[in-house]
Formats: C-alpha cells, sequence, structure tokens
C-alpha cells in the first residue's frame, strides 16, 4: 500500500470512521412509550348517570354512605308491566318482577352538539347517546379539549352487554331505514365515539355479561401500559328497555320476588338484580408528555 506524504499508509474507510466520527449515543427511552406492568395511571376526571337521579361521584357515594334503595318498579315509559306480569313463574311469557335500577331522561339527545342529524339520532341506540355525551363530561370534569384528541392514538373501549335497541326497532319493520343498523348495533356503541371525536386507536365494544364494564376498564390500562395508545376511553353502559330479558331471568328464578309475593323461588345461581347506568372518568399515564391526554370511562 502506498504512503501518504507524511509517510504513513493512509486511512482506509473504516479507520476513518472510527477515528474522526464519536461513537453514537446509546438510544433514550422515549417517556411518551414508557411501558411495563407497573406503569402509573392517574384518573383525572369522572362522570356518570347512575339509577335515583345520580349524575356525579359524589351523589353515588352521598347513596352509598347513606345506604339508599335504588330499585323501583319499571317506568310506564319503558314497556307496559301489565302485559308481563305474573306471580307464577310457570306462566309462558311472564316475569314475576319487574324491578331494577332505572335512569331518569335517558331519551334525551343533544343531537345537533355532536353533528348528528334529528333523523339519525331517532335512530340511534340510547346507550350510544349516553356515551357521547358522557365522554364529553368526563373531558370537561379532566379540563380537556376534545379536539386535542382528534386524529390521535386515543383507544375507545366500552363494556356493553347487550342492545335491546335493534330488537325493538325490529318489531317495527316499516321504521327500517339507512341508520337502523348502525344506530343498533352493539358493536357500534364504542365506534360511535372513536367516530364522532375521530379517535384512532382501538375502538372495541365489550360484552363479558356483568363484567363488562371492568373487563373495558383492565383493557384500556393495558392499552395505555403497553404503549398500544398515548390515551384511552374506558366505559360500561346498560339501560333496561325490554321487557323479554326480564321473562328470560324469570324462567331462571335468577330475580327475587318483590315484597309481598312471597320467598323468591330456590335456585342455584343465586338472585339477579337488574340496573342501568352510564358511568366514565378520565386518566393519564403521569409518564407521558404534558400534552398527551387519556381518559378512563
Amino acid at each position: 500500500m502506498p504512503a501518504t506524504a507524511n509517510g504513513r499508509p493512509p486511512l482506509l474507510p473504516n479507520d476513518l470512521k472510527e477515528t474522526v466520527l464519536p461513537t453514537p449515543p446509546a438510544p433514550v427511552p422515549d417517556p411518551v412509550r414508557a411501558s411495563g406492568p407497573d406503569t402509573p395511571i392517574a384518573l383525572v376526571g369522572a362522570a356518570c348517570r347512575l339509577p335515583g337521579g345520580i349524575t356525579s361521584l359524589d351523589g353515588l357515594w352521598t347513596a352509598l354512605s347513606e345506604g339508599r334503595d335504588l330499585v323501583t318498579e319499571v317506568p310506564a315509559d319503558r314497556f307496559d308491566a301489565s302485559r308481563f306480569l305474573d306471580r307464577d313463574p310457570r306462566r309462558p311469557g311472564r316475569t314475576y318482577t319487574v324491578a331494577g335500577g332505572f335512569l331518569q331522561e335517558h331519551d334525551r339527545f343533544d343531537a345537533s352538539y355532536f353533528g348528528i342529524s334529528p333523523r339519525e339520532a331517532a335512530h340511534m341506540d340510547p346507550q350510544q347517546r349516553l356515551l357521547l355525551e358522557m365522554a364529553v363530561e368526563a373531558l370537561d370534569d379532566a379540563g380537556l379539549d376534545a379536539d386535542r384528541l382528534a386524529g390521535t392514538d386515543t383507544a375507545v373501549f366500552v363494556g356493553c352487554a347487550g342492545s335491546s335497541a335493534l330488537a325493538l326497532m325490529g318489531t317495527v319493520p316499516d321504521r327500517t331505514g339507512p341508520y337502523t343498523m348502525t344506530g343498533g348495533a352493539n358493536s357500534i356503541v364504542s365506534n360511535r365515539l372513536s367516530h364522532v371525536f375521530d379517535l384512532r386507536g382501538p375502538s372495541i365494544t365489550v360484552d363479558t355479561a356483568c363484567s363488562s364494564a371492568l373487563t373495558a376498564v383492565h383493557q384500556a390500562c393495558e392499552a395505555l401500559r403497553t404503549g398500544r395508545s398515548r390515551t384511552a376511553f374506558a366505559a360500561g353502559i346498560g339501560l333496561l328497555l325490554d321487557p323479554h330479558p326480564y321473562v328470560g331471568f324469570a324462567k331462571r328464578r335468577c330475580c327475587p320476588r318483590p315484597a309481598g309475593a312471597g320467598p323468591s323461588p330456590p335456585t342455584p345461581t343465586g338472585s339477579y338484580g337488574r340496573r342501568a347506568g352510564h358511568w366514565s372518568s378520565s386518566s393519564r399515564s403521569p409518564t407521558r408528555s404534558p400534552t398527551a391526554t387519556g381518559c378512563t370511562r
């Protein structure tokens, strides 16, 4: 190899790299994407609609501390209870109780606020409408701007153990229209929230029966801790609109008898009380950047 002017052999490319270029620093973990099973998640806002006119966590705490009984008979605007009530559980198509925990004013909705036409709103499952309202209230409670979530990887997990809306709409076939399927499908409950707020993360309706809401919260936490999403909505919702589940549970002797109707029939599954409700809360991981936000319903 010929020598250079100073008598030394020329530097080869690898020698030049080692001599002139500094060693690149080790990659620094992104704090926004920091994850792990112990990653903390802070609850920063909440909203709810529960039986007994409860519209806040303070109201829920008061009801619990006072031991209030929020179970009532079915409101007249749900269905005609006299058509289904009978103290003899062996009667076909009958139930011995229609008691439960019921939400008030579940059918009120400001469609224009969400850019939804009155025609489409009329075909939407009330659970979808409540979900949108509670999401707004949870964000307000957290002091977060919904516009900052638009276009982000925010996830939505909604615990919803079925919907009566589509079945009830099917009883009047002449009213079936272009918004019927998206308005009544259980899968669309979560998708509706993602669509309206332009959220680009996972959007999943969870149905694990009575544990649906708890499972939705668990999945939202997993999405945050694994870095799959920077923010997440988790929700639990249920409305009692249809008499037929009462009949079905009565046939299994799951429901306790109302006062004065004698003891509940023996059953290996125990008693089961039906409740409606909707709750939401906001959360984020403290390890995330100041601009990252999150919601858990």
